[in-house]
């Protein structure tokens, strides 16, 4: 019984650091996207690379469900 605990305790901690380190990219992945879209409003290109930078962060998150659902 203990030997089972410990090899799901492994194995949650595994997944735990996964999700955790795709979390991480997709944060930085959005402050990227926050960035970008500060940056082109200030150019004058707000409405085309604001949609670009919506759709990224769209594709990301579908990502990041998929991973977290997947485990």
């Amino acid at each position: 019984m203990k030997e089972q605990w410990e090899r799901e305790k492994k194995q949650l901690l595994g997944e735990k650091a996964i999700l955790q380190d795709t979390a991480h990219k997709l944060n930085l992945q959005v402050r990227s996207a926050q960035d970008e879209a500060k940056r082109s409003a200030e150019s004058g290109k707000a409405a085309q690379k604001a949609r670009v930078s919506v759709q990224a962060v769209s594709s990301l998150v579908a990502v990041f469900l998929c991973v977290a659902l997947s485990h």
